[in-house]
């Protein structure tokens, strides 16, 4: 499995189609550049050189029925507000550029729309169970976040190895939330043998975008091209592990 480099081309691999549905696209018009990871998860006054991008269709870029677009600005949105990333640079900038508009969200006080209009109250525990009262927060449309963990999954499967995820095959997406820290080689390596990878698996290892923003690896068996991918944002406060078999 070849390693990531700077050179972030959407044609990297000299291959003129979708690298979501493999669909052919040898007009320029019919071809989109399509950021992997979105650029609402990074810094907007500081996107990084490498940011990854890859050639797209029309509706793998934008979505069919509902808005992928959409989608990525909610979970992005999702992850800032979470207590669990404030100790990103990145995260906590992005929190305080939306001034109450988001910070609103982490405080429990209302937030940008989509969010705001579903505050509740919940009650929280401590991880021995004791009951530590009720807070506002917002419920958490999980498929929703799932799709686009996918999506970035996809696109990195054809950065990383220059071929589509065959279209019989499904994504499974599981969501890990909470304080992590640094990218580590040792949590990786036991997400993958939870996986169930095997030593004949090609691997990728950690690759680093914009400030531990995001960071990622991969495992992939050549023969049967089955793959797992792991995703770490902001310092690893959120992850997600996505197969495809």
């Amino acid at each position: 499995m070849k390693n990531s480099s700077k050179v972030q081309s959407a044609y990297r691999h000299g291959k003129k189609i979708c690298a979501y549905c493999g669909i052919a696209l040898p007009d320029q018009k019919d071809r989109e550049r399509e950021h992997v990871v979105a650029r609402a998860f990074f810094d907007p006054h500081n996107i990084p050189s490498d940011i990854i991008i890859v050639a797209s269709c029309k509706t793998c870029n934008h979505g069919d029925k509902s808005s992928l677009n959409d989608d990525e600005d909610y979970t992005a949105s999702v992850m800032i507000a979470n207590r669990f990333s404030s100790n990103h640079p990145v995260a906590k900038a992005r929190l305080d550029e939306q001034g109450p508009f988001m910070s609103a969200v982490r405080k429990g006080k209302g937030g940008p729309a989509h969010l705001g209009r579903s505050m509740i109250w919940a009650d929280i525990f401590t991880e021995s169970g004791i009951w530590l009262g009720k807070r506002q927060g917002f419920p958490f449309d999980a498929p929703r976040v799932e799709r686009v963990m996918e999506k970035i999954a996809r696109g990195l499967h054809f950065h990383v190895t220059g071929e589509v995820v065959p279209a019989h095959f499904r994504g499974r997406v599981r969501l890990f939330i909470g304080p992590n820290g640094e990218p580590d080689k040792q949590t990786f390596a036991a997400l993958m043998q939870l996986a169930g990878t095997e030593p004949k698996w090609e691997r990728c290892p950690i690759q680093i975008l914009g400030d531990n923003v995001f960071c990622y690896c991969a495992a992939r068996d050549p023969d049967s091209n089955h793959s797992v991918w792991f995703l770490q944002f902001y310092n690893g406060s959120h992850q997600a592990m996505v197969t495809f078999h």
